[in-house]
């Protein structure tokens, strides 16, 4: 059975996230970290998602990208 953590933000808006806030307010080139987690913003507009030895994740949509992100966040705080 695979069982997914839930999120205050699952019932919350995202836009009360401080992890969804500063992905949106990323510019062009931007990056940002959180728990060995890279995001960067590539000059095509796509984030880009990149951890430990794993291969690298690409997300045109802002909220693709968050929710992949709190999985991982999530598998991490199960481990």
């Amino acid at each position: 059975m695979n069982q997914k953590q839930t999120n205050i933000y699952d019932y919350l808006s995202k836009n009360d996230d401080e992890f969804y806030i500063k992905l949106s307010e990323l510019n062009k080139g931007d990056s940002i970290s959180i728990e060995n987690i890279i995001i960067f913003l590539n000059k095509f507009g796509f984030f880009e998602v990149s951890y430990q030895d794993e291969e690298e994740s690409a997300f045109q949509q802002l909220t693709d990208c968050y929710n992949y992100v709190s999985e991982k966040l999530d598998e991490l705080k199960l481990k």
